[in-house]
């Protein structure tokens, strides 16, 4: 947590969207993030989730595919003023890591799975990233994603760093089959020896596997407020509400056994 607020610390809180371009083995990526500080949480959370318009955007190019799109696209950026927010490498930022920042956010199209072919980019929520960043993975690690789906912290964690081994793990069997296909949409079939996927309970994983990983990523289950802007099945609403009564103790139970 002190990682990841001393990253947001250097941001200027007038600025509500970066992009960060990540150098991994096999891809770049573009993020959008939207910053809210403590003393403004109340008024800064309530902007963001009544605001879509301000919706986070995180781009990943494929380099594998190997295509004229990515220049195209850079050079569009560089025409919308993006400039260079942290100049020199650190523990959270390695090299590999370039980011930019821009004054307002932008939208890109997501491509759609095709068997055989890889994508050549892929969006995703910032909050992903910086979750990944403030673990600082080191090469050769052994990492698990304990709540995987739909698998963006995956290919960003094989960005940031080659571990030793990536465990993608998902409970819920829809969830699981969306985050394999993520997995084989973006992750060349020479590296995917790298990354088990998994279809565990994760308040098991610990006792099933203990000290096995050097790194624990846990997404756990959430709220989802913001995703009911875009809503209007007031049914669902009304299940969801009650669901969140149950949320504090699935992530305890999730943490607890692999603390």
């Amino acid at each position: 947590l002190k990682r990841v607020n001393a990253l947001l610390s250097t941001i200027d809180v007038a600025k509500v969207f970066f992009i960060l371009f990540l150098d991994g083995f096999n891809s770049r990526a573009v993020v959008g993030y939207t910053p809210i500080r403590k003393e403004n949480h109340r008024s800064g959370l309530s902007a963001v989730l009544s605001q879509p318009s301000t919706d986070p955007l995180h781009f990943a190019h494929n380099r594998c595919q190997k295509s004229p799109y990515w220049k195209a696209l850079y050079s569009k950026f560089l025409e919308r003023n993006y400039r260079l927010l942290f100049t020199r490498p650190s523990s959270s930022f390695p090299q590999s890591l370039k980011c930019y920042i821009s004054d307002a956010p932008g939208k890109f199209p997501a491509q759609k799975h095709k068997d055989g072919q890889l994508k050549q980019y892929y969006l995703l929520n910032a909050a992903s990233l910086l979750a990944v960043l403030a673990l600082e993975i080191k090469n050769g690690e052994k990492v698990l994603d304990m709540c995987a789906a739909p698998g963006g912290k995956s290919i960003a964690t094989l960005q940031y760093a080659c571990p030793g081994l990536l465990q993608s793990n998902e409970y819920d069997n829809l969830r699981f089959h969306w985050l394999k296909q993520t997995l084989e949409s973006f992750i060349p079939e020479s590296l995917m020896s790298l990354i088990t996927v998994s279809l565990n309970d994760g308040r098991e994983i610990g006792n099933r596997q203990p000290e096995k990983f050097d790194k624990i990523l846990v997404d756990a289950p959430c709220s989802n407020d913001r995703s009911w802007l875009f809503s209007s099945d007031t049914q669902r609403a009304t299940l969801h509400l009650a669901q969140r009564k149950l949320l504090s103790a699935v992530q305890i139970q999730l943490l607890r056994p692999n603390w």
